[in-house]
């Protein structure tokens, strides 16, 4: 199962992460779990089946990577809904946010389909999906074109989960709550 290899390979001891001068970070609250798995990570076999699943089902993507950075998952204390952040920290170029959008994507296909199979529709059903992406060079109103474009190549005429763009260097605990909370209330 994908999670037990994030679990030993990937998961991170710290609820921070930082790569191509971005960092995402979170602080954990009473009555809250948090824990971050570095996916794009060679000791974590969750990405060489992600790779193997984009080549084999999503062989008209050509990126040569295609997995996102990290999976923050996000629970209060009773388990009653988990939310997975699907998060790529991305360089500024508006071709660097389409391919970030490719690779939430194509990580968030694989997870699903590996999770549906594994869990009970009961227990699926309780997992919220979004998609964040850190990129100080993108404004929000450029995003909304390549969004829809990419998300195209996949056959979809929206995204299968909201992906939302901090146009932030540094996205602390504040800035990542305050979108997430933004796009959806109460899920942080």
């Amino acid at each position: 199962m994908p999670l037990n290899d994030l679990v030993i390979n990937g998961l991170k001891h710290e609820t921070s992460h930082s790569e191509n001068n971005k960092t995402i970070s979170l602080s954990q609250k009473s009555g809250e779990i948090i824990l971050f798995f570095e996916i794009d990570n060679d000791m974590c076999k969750t990405k060489n089946r992600i790779l193997e699943f984009k080549q084999n089902e999503l062989s008209y993507i050509i990126d040569k990577g295609a997995v996102c950075d990290l999976l923050i998952v996000y629970s209060k204390q009773n388990l009653e809904c988990k939310l997975f952040l699907l998060v790529e920290l991305k360089g500024d170029t508006e071709e660097q946010v389409r391919k970030a959008i490719r690779q939430i994507i194509v990580t968030y296909k694989h997870l699903e389909c590996e999770l549906k199979h594994r869990l009970d529709k009961n227990s699926y059903s309780k997992i919220k999906w979004i998609g964040l992406i850190l990129s100080g060079g993108c404004s929000p109103n450029r995003f909304k074109q390549p969004l829809k474009e990419e998300s195209k190549k996949f056959g979809y005429s929206t995204p299968p989960i909201p992906i939302l763009l901090i146009s932030e260097q540094k996205a602390d605990d504040k800035v990542v709550r305050r979108n997430v909370n933004g796009y959806r209330s109460n899920l942080m």
